[in-house]
């Protein structure tokens, strides 16, 4: 029932012609960003930390659509702190590091304006080197999982300032030691407003 609300909704969007941008913008274009997150499970661990991620994409800009699509590559690192034990550990984190390849498409809205907002949805690839469960060791909780790839499904909404400066906000949902939630901010080349 979710699944054909979603359907429903898309497709309203998708023909509704008052939310269609007029403006006409550049075909292709890229990006670049840096962000904060943090992961959704702390895997048995006491706390969560802030680790730092980083990625590019790249857009096709459809002419008479509010949409685009592409493909994203992007590494994150989520931390966890645990419980000092029987050694001394001045920096009782762990990180685990993924790499995500994924095709990624958006809904713009208000296009080509000094500020535009998007919504999309990414799916593809998530590569990471510790995955769950964890478990208790001398020297603290330790990543036992060998899986090394998962599925990742990403929702995320955005604003892009004078078709440049974007802010988003990005969930990874895939392998659960290494789901994410990210705050990025990046900038966009190419694409921008088409003068008539």
């Amino acid at each position: 029932m979710k699944k054909l609300i979603v359907l429903i909704f898309a497709l309203c969007l998708l023909n509704c012609p008052t939310l269609y941008s007029q403006n006409r913008v550049r075909a292709i274009e890229g990006g670049l960003f840096v962000g904060l997150g943090s992961g959704t499970n702390k895997c048995g661990y006491k706390s969560m930390a802030v680790g730092v991620g980083l990625g590019a994409e790249l857009r096709y800009n459809f002419q008479n659509l509010p949409i685009d699509l592409g493909i994203q590559y992007s590494l994150s690192m989520v931390n966890r702190k645990y419980e000092k034990t029987l050694y001394y550990d001045p920096d009782p984190t762990t990180r685990s590091k993924s790499s995500n390849l994924l095709l990624i498409g958006d809904y713009n809205f208000n296009r080509g304006n000094k500020v535009s907002v998007f919504v999309g949805l990414g799916t593809g690839l998530a590569k990471f080197e510790d995955s769950a469960p964890a478990e208790e060791s001398a020297l603290g909780r330790v990543f036992i999982g060998d899986r090394r790839y998962s599925f990742c499904f990403m929702p995320r909404v955005g604003v892009e300032f004078f078709n440049r400066l974007r802010l988003s906000v990005e969930y990874k949902i895939e392998e659960k030691a290494n789901s994410n939630i990210a705050f990025n901010i990046g900038f966009a080349f190419g694409g921008g407003k088409i003068k008539d």
